[in-house]
């Protein structure tokens, strides 16, 4: 009986060891953080871990970097609603740095095994039990890792504790050695496309920081028909439109293409979208390159084959027109030499007949008749 307790507690630790080994691997680029979590599962019955972004202030917001164990379908659906209801995430972002925590301590069991989360999303996924650790948080930003099982067993969830908080002081190390790297690494793309004198190029982090801009992008945010502008180091956008954009593309939940092009008046913004993995995905968050290119969309844009897919009247096409352009009513009026109510008149027809909320609606449908 010694012999066999023995023999495990040393099992125990050489896998602890190796875990350790693992992490400081993976700080220093010699291991990817995916071993790591799929080391760590080994030993749990049916194991599964995730490495967490939760937002306190905006849930459903909220996603996973890295993960073991689970399948697409279970994380496609927890970014696109149950990270939003996950009540074991809300209570861990209370707690403490580098402790590990069972789902027990967290929510008492009857209010878990009544809620949402537990049983849209975990029983359907085969989990049981649960500890998690919070490795650190930034604003409303909390980032946590979470271990899994299918079995509703104490032991169970005692050893997914422990496992967490013997690992936390080398968890800790690897999050201040993210959170202490630049935001820009001199290598990368954003690096070498702040070197272009053509482009403006804006990178933006995590709630929409400017993480860095180059001299291009500061004087073209200077002019006052911007389609945005930064107050205390975040971008503002001035078109509805181009914001939901953005922030859904640096979304965690976000399942679109990496790199979308929009057409504002006299510009053209090519946002591409950069992740990164694991724990440094949790801290550095995602990037988004925003890409700032003059553009004479009045002479690319083919109104003869917009005016025909959408039976405009002659004024209507002057309204589009003017749009496309980036004239203002009160513009297009003074051209046309009509009142501007009557130049409003129009425009309204024109977003009746396309469908068109707004100036920056007509410009989207523009863009895709677009020509290079």
């Amino acid at each position: 009986m010694n012999r066999a307790r023995s023999r495990n507690d040393r099992q125990d630790r050489e896998r602890q060891a190796e875990l350790i080994d693992l992490i400081y691997a993976a700080m220093l680029g010699e291991q990817d953080w995916q071993r790591f979590l799929d080391e760590l599962i080994c030993g749990i019955p049916s194991g599964k871990a995730a490495m967490q972004m939760f937002n306190t202030q905006r849930p459903d917001e909220s996603g996973v970097a890295l993960q073991a164990g689970f399948d697409t379908p279970a994380i496609n659906a927890y970014g696109a609603h149950f990270c939003g209801v996950n009540v074991l995430q809300q209570s861990l972002a209370l707690r403490r740095d580098s402790l590990g925590y069972a789902d027990a301590d967290l929510v008492p069991a009857d209010q878990l095994h009544a809620s949402e989360f537990f049983n849209d999303w975990l029983r359907p996924n085969g989990i049981r039990s649960s500890a998690g650790i919070k490795l650190g948080a930034e604003g409303a930003w909390n980032f946590s890792l979470t271990l899994m099982s299918e079995q509703n067993d104490d032991l169970i969830r005692e050893e997914m504790s422990r496992r967490l908080t013997e690992l936390a002081p080398h968890l800790h190390r690897a999050t201040q050695f993210y959170q202490r790297q630049g935001t820009v690494a001199p290598d990368s793309l954003e690096a070498r496309l702040m070197g272009s004198s053509a482009l403006g190029v804006i990178v933006l982090g995590r709630d929409c920081a400017i993480q860095t801009m180059n001299a291009r992008a500061e004087a073209f945010l200077r002019q006052r028909q911007a389609p945005f502008r930064a107050q205390r180091q975040r971008l503002l956008m001035r078109d509805d439109g181009v914001e939901a954009q953005v922030k859904s593309m640096l979304s965690p939940a976000y399942r679109g293409p990496d790199m979308m092009t929009l057409a504002l008046p006299g510009v053209r913004l090519t946002l591409i979208r950069l992740t990164r993995q694991g724990i440094s995905l949790l801290f550095q968050g995602i990037s988004l390159i925003v890409l700032i290119d003059g553009l004479d969309t009045t002479e690319l844009f083919d109104e003869e084959v917009f005016a025909l897919e959408y039976r405009l009247t002659p004024a209507e096409r002057r309204a589009a027109r003017g749009i496309v352009a980036g004239l203002s009513p009160a513009e297009i009026s003074q051209q046309a030499e009509l009142s501007r109510e009557t130049i409003r008149a129009q425009i309204r027809s024109l977003y009746q007949k396309t469908g068109a909320r707004n100036q920056a609606d007509i410009l989207r449908l523009a863009r895709l008749r677009l020509t290079r």
